[in-house]
């Protein structure tokens, strides 16, 4: 019922960023967290998502959408980040720990995705970004307390390579004991968000 409800609380924010939802095209729900990712994007911009486009255009939207914000984050703004406890603690082994909104700007910049708009996720105690050998990666607590890796990205939204993602949850097997254990590095996983 949780996961429900917040589905639909998710949707509801999101809507405030969508028009001509009477033309909604369903395949821009193919990866839900993209959607989303975009919508949190257009907010940010205050421009709206229109609900006809194609998957291509939202694609290319989300794109256009991250580099204003990321060049908005790298030229306004330079802030600490609050980085949750236990993410500081599991960063002592992963190394490269994202701890300010600049360096949100810059790995967004370098990485060519949308890594900058994610402040409000990281302050908020629901994640921590870290550079990590050539990507950038994404960890996230569920409402347990319990570590994952939602995203690992290489330049420009390229799923980071399986041993690199091992190499991560090994850390977080052997250095934190509320890791979720999924089979995140041997399935075919669709596609979380893309920075």
């Amino acid at each position: 019922h949780t996961k429900v409800r917040s589905s639909f609380k998710i949707w509801k924010e999101a809507k405030k960023s969508i028009t001509n939802l009477q033309s909604f095209n369903i395949e821009l729900l193919k990866d839900m967290n993209y959607f989303y990712d975009c919508t949190s994007l257009a907010k940010k911009l205050n421009v709206k998502i229109n609900a006809a486009w194609t998957l291509r255009r939202l694609q290319e939207e989300h794109d256009n959408m991250s580099n204003e914000v990321t060049t908005i984050m790298y030229a306004e703004s330079n802030e600490n980040l609050y980085i949750a406890s236990e993410f500081r603690a599991i960063g002592k082994f992963i190394g490269g720990l994202i701890t300010d909104t600049k360096g949100l700007a810059i790995e967004g910049n370098k990485m060519k995705h949308c890594v900058a708009g994610y402040s409000n996720q990281v302050n908020s105690d629901q994640c921590a970004i870290f550079h990590y050998k050539n990507h950038t990666l994404e960890l996230r607590k569920n409402a347990e307390g319990q570590l994952y890796i939602r995203q690992f990205k290489g330049f420009a939204n390229v799923e980071a390579p399986n041993q690199l993602k091992q190499e991560i949850q090994n850390i977080l097997v052997e250095n934190y004991d509320k890791v979720i254990h999924t089979n995140y590095l041997v399935t075919d996983v669709v596609e979380e968000l893309a920075f």
